[in-house]
């Protein structure tokens, strides 16, 4: 029996969040934090063979089949969070948010492949601290 890509052998999730009502002296608005973090084990990757990977230059990289998913990369951690503003009215509700995801900009290993033009292994993390600003409005 082997391992699969997603086998991280454990998965822990911690998501929190408050809302504060203003009251009349800031119009009535509903400020929210959040957080979430989830703390899990690595990906699971087939070795390269990189001796048959620069045998066949521009064929791309060469796995180990046999040795499918029996790496482990570390364990991945990301932090997001959330900040937003919240007024509601008579026929609509607006929110103004800034959401930071993956916010202690930490790098966790997507995968490798073998690069054709530096005959090396690179390696590919996924995506690193990113803001976003939302605002919505709902009827």
């Amino acid at each position: 029996m082997r391992d699969t890509r997603y086998n991280g052998n454990y998965a822990l999730t911690f998501t929190a969040g408050k809302e504060i009502e203003t009251g009349k002296k800031f119009r009535n608005r509903i400020i929210g934090f959040n957080i979430k973090t989830v703390y899990r084990g690595g990906f699971r990757d087939t070795p390269i063979d990189l001796a048959a990977s620069e045998a066949l230059p521009g064929e791309g990289t060469v796995y180990k089949d046999n040795e499918a998913y029996s790496i482990q990369y570390p364990a991945y951690f990301r932090t997001d969070i959330r900040l937003s503003v919240k007024r509601n009215r008579t026929h609509s509700t607006q929110t103004l948010a800034l959401d930071i995801q993956n916010v202690t900009n930490r790098k966790n290993i997507y995968g490798k492949f073998y690069n054709n033009e530096t005959n090396s292994i690179k390696t590919y993390y996924q995506t690193s601290l990113i803001p976003v600003l939302s605002y919505k409005i709902e009827f």
